[in-house]
């Protein structure tokens, strides 16, 4: 039985690009979650197996509860020059405009770029992109090409492309826990995949600063008058107060999205990045009959059906927080 529908097939240009390369450098998005940084990692295990020269590049901040699998993995030394053989080979990447700088200097210097990913909001093309949305997770397509191209099958990327299921999936409770992703989940475990100490690593050890961070955002908690909505959200000076950094944040959206009754939940945060301006980041995830996606394309953000994001400029959590709230508002219908 195949795993992927006809039309999500895997480019064959792209697997004999990828195969044929001396040295490969993998990336994902800037701010990988999960599912990026096992998809990364167990790509490059698995290129290695190969025999092939493969390292993550710029692949940070790690988050802190799937960092384990990077370990080691990352190009540490001068870049090549950018011609030749070397390509960059980006996962769970929706737009280029998400390329990590070292990468995006790679390609614009003349490196291929080879881009593997499962958000609706892709619509890049090209003999070298493979974009399926109906896959759970750039991890499931990863071992989905590992398996049709008959490479070798590592307990190490095993445990990555676990990490990269599980993290997107929630634990196989998300609606994207398809059949297909539960068939590549037990491939991994025939492969040595350990779920029991990997979930230990990934849900059950938060460090202190991540703790802290999670109780100045909840302090912040709020929910809509009708309760289909609740936010929360946490500031610069939180995450300097608690010690925390982006990386201790990728779950903190459980919390309003965990409340009973609740459709749509939102989690802000104050983002700044030397030269830009100001702006507040919006990570939405929402239970049907409710969309996440639409909205966040409205202000040139992407994402999943159910889970989306975007960013606004905005001087501070409470300017931004006006700005998003009222948008969510009118297009959810609030109260």
């Amino acid at each position: 039985m195949s795993l992927c529908p006809e039309s999500a097939r895997i480019p064959p240009a792209l697997i004999e690009r990828l195969e044929r390369a001396p040295l490969v450098l993998v990336c994902a998005h800037i701010r990988p979650d999960g599912d990026a940084v096992g998809a990364a990692c167990g790509l490059v295990r698995l290129l290695r197996s190969r025999g092939q020269a493969a390292w993550t590049l710029g692949l940070e901040p790690l988050p802190a509860p799937v960092a384990f699998v990077a370990k080691e993995l990352a190009y540490t030394g001068n870049l090549p020059a950018p011609a030749g053989e070397t390509v960059v080979m980006a996962v769970d990447i929706s737009t280029k405009d998400r390329l990590p700088q070292a990468a995006r200097a790679m390609v614009e210097g003349g490196c291929p770029l080879l881009i593997i990913d499962h958000h609706a909001s892709n619509h890049e093309g090209g003999g070298y992109i493979w974009v399926d949305p109906s896959a759970s997770s750039a991890g499931e397509m990863v071992a989905r090409l590992a398996r049709e191209a008959g490479w070798p099958h590592t307990a190490e990327a095993a445990d990555a492309l676990w990490v990269a299921i599980s993290s997107d999936t929630g634990r196989f409770a998300n609606a994207n826990t398809t059949s297909a992703a539960l068939r590549t989940a037990a491939w991994l475990v025939d492969g040595c995949a350990r779920p029991a100490p990997l979930a230990d690593h990934m849900f059950r050890s938060v460090s202190w600063p991540a703790m802290r961070l999670a109780a100045l955002a909840l302090a912040r908690l709020q929910r809509s008058a009708d309760g289909r909505m609740a936010w929360m959200g946490f500031t610069r000076a939180d995450l300097a107060a608690s010690g925390a950094g982006e990386e201790h944040a990728q779950d903190l959206i459980e919390y309003p999205r965990s409340i009973e009754g609740v459709e749509i939940a939102i989690l802000l945060r104050e983002m700044a990045a030397p030269g830009t301006p100001p702006q507040v980041k919006a990570s939405l995830r929402t239970r049907p009959p409710q969309a996440a996606l639409p909205l966040a394309e409205r202000f040139g953000g992407g994402g999943h059906p159910l889970a989306a994001g975007f960013s606004v400029d905005a001087p501070s959590l409470e300017a931004g927080e006006a700005i998003i709230l009222g948008a969510a508002r009118e297009f959810y219908g609030i109260v």
